[in-house]
């Protein structure tokens, strides 16, 4: 199954964040628990954690960057191998929200 992670509105009171540093590699195995991600709001520094153990696939907004709350910065799936779509509109279509809140 293919995941995108994405922020919720609820997380901050931010219309967007900053990513402050990727823990996992593109290719590697987050394990359920495993901080995944910090992201940085004019308030606070929030750290993500793995809800389940999955490959992380593809950073979409990488470090010193930002993105818009609702919009995805990373994609993750069940194993290394499975075949995600290079259209994002189809992989939007087909993965599952891992959402922060």
């Amino acid at each position: 199954m293919v995941y995108l992670v994405t922020l919720k509105e609820s997380i901050n009171s931010s219309s967007e964040l900053r990513i402050l540093e990727w823990h996992v590699r593109e290719g590697e195995t987050c394990e359920q628990g495993q901080l995944l991600v910090e992201l940085e709001s004019f308030k606070a520094v929030i750290e993500i954690f793995a809800a389940q153990s999955a490959v992380l696939r593809q950073i979409r907004v990488p470090a010193g960057q930002t993105q818009a709350l609702g919009k995805p910065i990373a994609v993750l799936s069940d194993t290394a191998d499975e075949e995600l779509p290079t259209d994002f509109a189809r992989l939007t279509e087909m993965a599952v929200e891992y959402s922060f809140m």
